[in-house]
């Protein structure tokens, strides 16, 4: 699914959804971070997060 537009609303239901679906996950990698809100919630949620984007 490709969603253009920022993600702020989606943050809590993104990280949500990696918690639920995943066991004993603690870092993660946002390849495509553009403005860096969804790493900056994981990072706020306790997560180990790196992020990169070309842009």
């Amino acid at each position: 699914m490709r969603y253009i537009g920022g993600k702020t609303l989606l943050t809590s239901r993104i990280i949500d959804v990696i918690a639920n679906s995943t066991v004993n996950v603690r870092t993660i990698t946002d390849i495509f971070s553009g403005s860096g809100v969804v790493s900056q919630a994981f990072k706020q949620a306790g997560f180990n997060t790196t992020a990169n984007d070309v842009l």
